[in-house]
């Protein structure tokens, strides 16, 4: 699996620094790459990114949008599409695939 962004969170996970950062810009950052897993090519675009501010670690948010991305690439058909919507001093981050979906036999236990 190659996941070009990891790259990006994993030099110093462990060192937390705060700082004011635009979200819409560390998903840029994710998304706009094809994901390679295995044989299997996914396609990752942005449907919607809006500017939006958020005091946190820089390498913990590449991480944790990273890795939305990488589960949601897993059990795609082809594409995941990701979109970021901020309004009233709150952000939404929605991200979704193409694939069959959990089965109503199978619930998530964790969520």
């Amino acid at each position: 699996m190659t996941c070009p962004w990891l790259a990006l969170s994993s030099e110093a996970w462990w060192r937390r620094h705060d700082e004011v950062l635009d979200l819409g810009v560390i998903v840029e950052q994710v998304v706009g790459q094809e994901v390679q897993l295995g044989s299997h090519r996914v396609s990752v675009r942005t449907t919607r990114c809006d500017s939006t501010a958020v005091m946190d670690d820089r390498n913990q948010l590449i991480s944790i949008v990273a890795n939305l991305v990488e589960n949601a690439a897993r059990f795609a058909t082809s594409a995941v599409t990701v979109s970021l919507v901020s309004a009233g001093g709150w952000a939404e981050l929605t991200v979704t695939d193409d694939g069959p979906g959990i089965p109503e036999a199978d619930p998530p236990t964790h969520l």
